[in-house]
C-alpha cells in the first residue's frame, strides 16, 4: 500500500490540477484582504452600508470559510485520483506490480485524505499569515489558538472526505471525469434539499432530527465548532465516521470484483 501512495502522492502534487487550487487557495485569501468597500469609499467620496469586520490572524482560517469552499475542489480530486486510472487504463500498470486491490484502493483513499489535508493546511497557513501581517494575531493564547487551527483543519478535512463518499465509489464504475463532477454537484444539491426538510420535520419528531444526521448538510458547517458536550456532537462524529467505513467496506468490495487485468 505504501507504494501506492508514494507513487500517487507524487504523481498528484506534480500534476497541474493541484497547482491551480493551491493558487485558487491564495488568490481567494488575497481577495478576501483587500478592503473593497473602504477603497471605493475613498475613491468615489460614497458611503457605503455595510459591516465592517477586521479579520485577525488567529480566526483568520474559519472566518474565511474554506470549508464551503473546497466543496468545488473534491470531484476533480477525485477525477485524477481513482477515475483518471480506469479512464487511462494506467490502473493495469499498478495491478501489474502484484499489489492486492484492496491496497490499491485503501492506498488511494489516504491520498486523497491526506490531499486534502494539504490543500486545508496551506489555505490555514497563508490565511493566518497574511491577516497576522495585516491585522495581527489578536488572540489570547497563540500556542492553544494554533492547535485549535491545526485542529479546524483536521476537523474540515474529515468531513470533506465522509462527503465525498458516494462519488468516490461512483469513481469506481464511471470512467467519464466531467460526468462525476456533474454528478458531485447534482448530489449535493439534492442531497441538502432532503437535509432541509428533514430539519424543518426534526422540529415535530425526534425521530426525523436522529433521520436528518444522515445526511451531511444537517452538521458539516456546525461541526468543526461543536463541542464534545454538544448533544449533536454525537450523532454528527457517528454519522461522518459510517460514510467514512461504508465507503472503505463498498469501495474495497467493488475494486475486487472490477476487473483491471493487464
Amino acid at each position: 500500500m505504501s507504494r501506492i501512495i508514494k507513487a500517487d502522492l507524487y504523481k498528484l502534487f506534480n500534476e497541474i490540477y493541484i497547482k491551480i487550487m493551491a493558487l485558487v487557495c491564495l488568490i481567494y485569501t488575497i481577495f478576501k484582504a483587500i478592503p473593497f468597500y473602504e477603497i471605493l469609499e475613498k475613491v468615489s467620496g460614497i458611503e457605503f452600508d455595510y459591516e465592517s469586520q477586521v479579520i485577525t490572524g488567529h480566526n483568520a482560517f474559519f472566518q474565511l470559510g474554506f470549508d464551503g469552499f473546497f466543496n468545488f475542489f473534491i470531484p476533480f480530486l477525485i477525477v485524477v485520483i481513482f477515475s483518471s486510472e480506469f479512464a487511462k487504463k494506467t490502473i493495469r500498470n499498478i495491478a501489474a506490480l502484484k499489489i492486492g486491490r484492496i491496497n490499491i484502493f485503501l492506498g488511494k483513499y489516504i491520498v486523497l485524505l491526506i490531499s486534502i489535508f494539504a490543500l486545508m493546511l496551506f489555505s490555514a497557513v497563508t490565511s493566518t499569515v497574511l491577516f497576522s501581517i495585516l491585522n495581527g494575531w489578536g488572540g489570547q493564547n497563540v500556542f492553544v489558538e494554533i492547535l485549535d487551527i491545526t485542529l479546524l483543519v483536521c476537523k474540515y478535512s474529515i468531513i470533506q472526505i465522509s462527503y465525498a463518499s458516494i462519488i468516490v465509489i461512483l469513481s469506481l464504475l464511471i470512467q467519464n471525469g466531467a460526468l462525476i463532477v456533474i454528478l458531485y454537484f447534482g448530489f449535493s444539491l439534492v442531497e441538502s434539499i432532503i437535509s432541509s426538510m428533514f430539519q424543518m420535520l426534526s422540529q415535530k419528531s425526534t425521530v426525523f432530527n436522529i433521520i436528518s444526521f444522515a445526511f451531511p448538510s444537517t452538521y458539516m458547517y456546525e461541526f468543526p465548532i461543536m463541542k464534545i458536550t454538544d448533544n449533536v456532537f454525537f450523532f454528527s462524529t457517528l454519522s461522518i465516521f459510517t460514510y467514512i467505513l461504508l465507503t472503505v467496506i463498498i469501495g474495497c468490495t467493488v475494486m475486487k470484483r472490477k476487473d483491471i487485468r493487464v
